[in-house]
């Protein structure tokens, strides 16, 4: 043990050693690269991030064992449910060797789907030639008019969602042993060009949250579990999930000066109902409806078309035609001109400029001479996010230190802390006067809210 010890000091001394002689360099140069615009700025806000970083690894999470063993028989017999749907599916439409069909099987996907049922490739493999079978190459073909073709490929879809799910869980168990350990994922502040963190072994940020809707009488009804049940507080803690209230649309706004919706911010309005109200003529959206209308304007703002947004949102809502989504995004431009102007004012800059900007932090998007829209409305609205929750992280982190809480993860717009029974209140104080200071952009100076909940597990959170 001692050999090994000593092994890893000299290790770590010939790390450090190098990575001084590294900084010594690029310390320099850093603030003259043409490249690295406000160069010296952004490295050490990774520093800090890194730091934070390690800090939140260190302390780890822990993994609810019960749940996992749960999700891990409920995911379990979801794949083979899933599979034997798509069995089902082609058999109802007596496609050949339907009794034995793998669909985790890209070459009988292909055979399916182009060779026995005739459906168009939307676009070929890089590495086979072959006609994909990824998932936008079947979102496509749930749009299909052939209905064999889209039934097939919805039950793919559903099959492979089931089967990504079930990997996650089994990560988990592998990454503690079962439950037995605690999580140590590692977190990247740097993964992202926007400055958005990404989480490796395992990938956090994919862990899927419940949804649920709100029945005839009003109560609240699970629709997916999702499986953020799995990470659970410490013996006499709870956890604090704190996420920004719709900051990328508020950003969208602030940026654009919208006033429409800077206006329906300052009066506390729900955007997304608000919206469904005015496309759907109705004064009482249902549930299916705000959630349409929320996400086409998501999809909108990252510079999604019709065909596009229609082809994405047509496994979710049946019956939605390109027609209605065409008629919705003139609806919400007509209504938000200045978003419009934004959009296009972006698009020059970047073929003038060759790169966009978030005003915060500088850090830039360069295009090399091919400009893509998505991207350029994508990146000042995600890099800004980025700039605003990690400002509030490193301001949040060092207060904690001296409580009994901790960061534990950061996951896009929002922070889940682990805090002791006795101190709740305090920390939650801590989280809303830091994420919550008054963020100063061009001329105007916007408050980004925050929602705050709490709960002994990850998914069973209840807002306070």
């Amino acid at each position: 043990r001692k050999d090994s010890f000593d092994r890893l000091l000299l290790y770590n001394a010939k790390d450090a050693a190098a990575t001084q002689q590294v900084w010594d360099r690029i310390s320099v140069e850093l603030g003259t690269w043409g490249d690295v615009h406000n160069g010296e700025v952004l490295y050490d806000d990774l520093r800090r991030g890194s730091e934070i970083s390690a800090g939140m690894r260190e302390y780890g999470i822990l993994v609810h064992t019960k749940n996992l063993a749960r999700h891990h028989t409920r995911l379990t017999n979801r794949v083979a449910y899933a599979q034997r749907q798509v069995r089902d599916v082609a058999r109802r439409w007596k496609i050949a060797g339907s009794a034995t069909f793998n669909p985790g099987s890209p070459e009988q996907l292909t055979a399916l789907f182009y060779h026995r049922l005739g459906a168009q490739p939307s676009h070929f493999s890089l590495l086979t030639g072959a006609p994909s079978v990824d998932e936008e190459a079947l979102t496509r073909l749930v749009l299909a008019p052939k209905t064999a073709v889209a039934e097939c490929a919805r039950a793919v879809l559903r099959y492979r969602r089931s089967v990504k799910l079930l990997g996650f869980v089994r990560s988990l168990d592998e990454h503690t042993n079962g439950g037995r350990t605690p999580l140590h994922a590692e977190g990247r502040c740097w993964g992202t060009k926007t400055g958005r963190w990404a989480y490796k072994d395992p990938n956090l940020t994919t862990i899927p949250k419940p949804r649920t809707r709100r029945g005839a009488n009003g109560q609240v009804i699970t629709t997916f579990p999702g499986l953020r049940d799995c990470i659970k507080a410490r013996r006499g803690f709870k956890l604090i999930e704190v996420d920004y209230s719709q900051l990328e649309l508020r950003i969208v706004a602030l940026l654009s000066g919208d006033q429409t919706l800077l206006g329906w911010y300052r009066d506390d309005v729900d955007v997304h109902t608000e919206n469904a109200k005015r496309w759907f003529h109705s004064e009482t959206p249902t549930n299916s409806e705000r959630d349409l209308a929320k996400r086409l304007v998501y999809g909108m703002n990252y510079g999604g078309g019709a065909e596009t947004l229609w082809k994405t949102l047509g496994v979710d809502f049946p019956g939605l035609f390109l027609s209605d989504i065409e008629r919705l995004m003139t609806c919400w431009y007509m209504d938000h001109p200045q978003i419009r102007m934004y959009q296009q004012r972006l698009l020059r800059i970047a073929a003038t400029e060759d790169y966009v900007e978030a005003p915060l932090s500088g850090r830039r998007e360069k295009f090399y001479g091919q400009v893509e829209p998505t991207k350029v409305y994508n990146f000042p609205i995600q890099a800004t996010g980025a700039d605003i929750i990690d400002a509030a992280l490193a301001r949040i982190a060092p207060r904690l230190e001296r409580t009994k809480a901790a960061v534990v993860l950061q996951v896009h717009d929002s922070l889940l802390v682990e805090s002791h029974a006795s101190v709740i209140g305090a920390t939650i104080e801590i989280l809303r006067e830091e994420m919550e200071r008054p963020v100063a952009l061009g001329k105007a100076t916007i408050r980004f809210p925050v929602d705050v909940k709490v709960g002994p597990t990850w998914g069973e959170v209840v807002k306070v």
